[in-house]
């Protein structure tokens, strides 16, 4: 992969390693030993790197600061406390980055690409991702593949659950929110997120302050009522003539009234100021008089109650 070659991988002189090559789990704790075919643990506070090979890899880190590379295989990672580095590699991954600011790759494979808590940079790689880190100021790159990114609101514990199972979206993004049970109402993250779908037809899920685009491809932009008296969030690249945005509301709350209003600004392009019930919600950049409201804006039943 690409952007993986060029960034490749430095691993620090002193650092102590663990190299697995089997179907094992490996969990970073004082006293421990490799041993084969079963459980791999560290060998004391040093251990900083970890790196899986051609098996089914489990491997977390501790509270330190870990670099760990899954390789081959369909790996669990978890980067646990600490700013850490955690890379997938090959294979369909489910990688996390945990507490502190961490970037977490998936690499090739369609992997399931979680930050965790704080400020964390999570990219996806070359095939079909899913992307998610609803907290903290975050930038999610979902790069190559039809990807979907959620950077805001909160999933059912037991929704979530299924679907880092099994992390295939049903036909149709109108299924989207029943499936997943987003809560956008719970969603307190004012932060300001960063999200980018890359190549690809991407779903990109967003909320409050956040900067999103879909790269190339037929993209879909999801968020909902919510961002109504706050900051508006930004859609940097929307193309009328194949992406969507989605708006969800909740029923109980009345169906809002959407407008659009086409601004002027300094160095001559127009964007697109979308509003709710006369709150600005969405300004989509440099558009002309192709955005059209009742085309390119879409209102669905979506959000749950907190």
């Amino acid at each position: 992969m690409v952007w993986m070659a060029a960034l490749g991988i430095a691993l620090v002189a002193g650092l102590v390693l663990i190299i697995d090559d089997d179907d094992d789990s490996t969990t970073d704790t004082s006293g421990g030993s490799d041993t084969d075919g079963g459980t791999d643990t560290g060998g004391g506070a040093d251990i900083d790197s970890f790196i899986g090979a051609s098996g089914d890899d489990e491997i977390e880190g501790d509270d330190e600061n870990n670099t760990i590379l899954g390789k081959n295989g369909t790996d669990t990672l978890d980067g646990n406390a600490g700013d850490d580095r955690v890379f997938g590699d090959g294979g369909n991954d489910s990688v996390q980055g945990g507490e502190g600011n961490d970037s977490v790759f998936g690499g090739n494979g369609e992997d399931l690409v979680k930050g965790g808590e704080d400020d964390d940079l999570v990219r996806g790689g070359r095939n079909d991702d899913v992307l998610i880190d609803s907290t903290g100021a975050d930038r999610l790159q979902g790069d190559g593949g039809d990807d979907l990114i959620v950077a805001s609101g909160t999933m059912d514990a037991d929704a979530a659950a299924a679907f880092e199972a099994n992390p295939v979206p049903d036909n149709g993004i109108g299924n989207l929110l029943d499936q997943l049970l987003i809560d956008f109402s719970a969603d307190s993250d004012t932060e300001g997120d960063e999200a980018y779908g890359g190549s690809g037809d991407d779903t990109v899920i967003f909320g409050v302050n956040d900067t999103v685009g879909g790269g190339s491809g037929a993209d879909t932009f999801v968020t909902a009522s919510w961002l109504e008296g706050q900051d508006a969030a930004t859609v940097t690249d929307f193309d009328p003539a194949e992406d969507q945005l989605m708006y969800a509301y909740d029923p109980a709350e009345g169906v809002p009234e959407l407008t659009v209003e086409m601004v002027e600004n300094d160095d001559g392009t127009t964007d697109a100021i979308v509003s709710a019930n006369g709150s600005e919600v969405i300004r989509v950049l440099e558009q002309d008089d192709t955005f059209d409201l009742s085309e390119n804006i879409l209102l669905i039943n979506g959000v749950r109650a907190a």
